[in-house]
């Protein structure tokens, strides 16, 4: 559930052209947020990594491969989730059954959110 935080800090970098503060230069947020999710993304792959380990000798590697796709696709539908419909995973774990209802619905017609996806774009 919380995987996708770790890449998610690198769609933090469209937000830099609304911070304008004359005290503070924009190389400083920029040269923050790269080093930032650089090493969240390597902690996050070398998490990945290690749970690969882990599993695959419980598992067998074909179930690990299907392990570590499976997350990363879940976890790119998460980044969108965050991204464009402003879901965090805080809101999974307070209440599942409503943001499980909301997804469902999403899921059910996809179409009706488009106006958010243009909105960030």
């Amino acid at each position: 559930m919380f995987f996708p935080n770790i890449p998610y800090i690198l769609t933090d970098l469209i937000h830099l052209s609304e911070i304008y503060n004359p005290n503070i230069p924009v190389w400083f947020d920029v040269i923050m947020l790269v080093w930032f999710s650089w090493t969240g993304i390597l902690l996050g792959v070398i998490s990945l990594y290690l749970m690969q380990h882990i599993l695959e000798r419980k598992l067998g590697r074909f179930t690990v491969w299907t392990f570590v796709l499976i997350s990363a696709l879940l976890g790119s539908i998460g980044i969108c989730l965050g991204r464009f419909l402003r879901w965090n995973s805080w809101k999974v774990a307070k209440n599942p059954i409503q943001t499980g209802a909301d997804l469902w619905g999403w899921a059910e017609n996809p179409l009706s959110n488009l106006n958010r996806f243009y909105a960030v774009v």
